[in-house]
């Protein structure tokens, strides 16, 4: 299996289920910016986090198993970062539209305690990044680290922003993230084991799914969906949430 058949066999039709349950409903254009806005945040967000793990050997991708790279990162993995937001997004709106119940409508309040908190997170994030540094560049909690340095400040930065907003939709929120993870956790289990990607043994934990797949690999997932959905979330105009 290649990477562009991965595509085709575990990402395609699950896009394809989303968009006709939803084809009565099209799209406004408030979605559409907060789609659009989405989508260059996460090809700025997640492609210099790709490429340094790729460059570190975290993890990497048989040249035979994908068609070409832009610096360290093949075209379908691009491609991927899109069609899984594509994905997450496509589930909130569906849930929206189908559970009106779940949507409270509040809008989002900024005060200055939530700027203090967002600047003792960002200074907290700054001096463990520096202190990183200045550890040895092999080690088995690379993969850790670069997960949950990268991906748990931003979420947590959402709930400082938008803690009335998410409280009430904590459930959904979980329930949504865990269903994603385990989704392309299966997934990821058959890629890993066909060989369209692979990690390395120096720079992961140790403890694989089914001997398999790096425990880091399902928390990404799981990251990944909860910060979209409540990227998505937070954008939205509040007549839509």
């Amino acid at each position: 299996m290649s990477y562009f058949q991965f595509h085709l066999f575990f990402n395609l039709p699950p896009l394809l289920v989303l968009l006709f349950l939803q084809r009565h409903h099209l799209p406004t254009t408030p979605e559409l910016l907060c789609l659009g806005v989405i989508f260059v945040a996460v090809g700025l967000f997640t492609s210099p986090w790709d490429n340094h793990a790729v460059k570190k050997g975290i993890w990497g991708f048989p040249r035979d198993q994908h068609s070409f790279k832009i610096a360290f990162l093949p075209i379908e993995e691009y491609l991927f970062f899109f069609i899984q937001t594509f994905l997450v997004i496509l589930s909130v709106r569906l849930a929206f539209l189908e559970l009106p119940s779940i949507t409270h409508h509040l809008p989002t309040v900024l005060t200055p305690f939530k700027g203090i908190l967002a600047l003792i997170l960002f200074g907290g994030w700054i001096a463990i990044g520096k202190q990183w540094k200045k550890r040895s560049s092999s080690s088995r909690w690379n993969y850790t680290f670069h997960l949950f340095y990268w991906f748990a400040p931003m979420i947590l930065f959402q709930w400082i922003i938008g803690a009335e907003i998410f409280s009430p939709l904590l459930g959904f929120l979980l329930l949504l993230s865990l269903g994603w993870g385990l989704y392309y956790t299966g997934c990821d289990l058959i890629a890993t084991s066909q060989g369209i990607w692979h990690f390395d043994e120096n720079q992961i934990q140790g403890w694989r799914i089914r001997g398999i797949l790096p425990w880091e690999e399902s928390a990404f997932f799981w990251m990944t969906s909860l910060l979209v959905a409540q990227s998505y979330i937070l954008l939205l105009p509040v007549a839509f949430r």
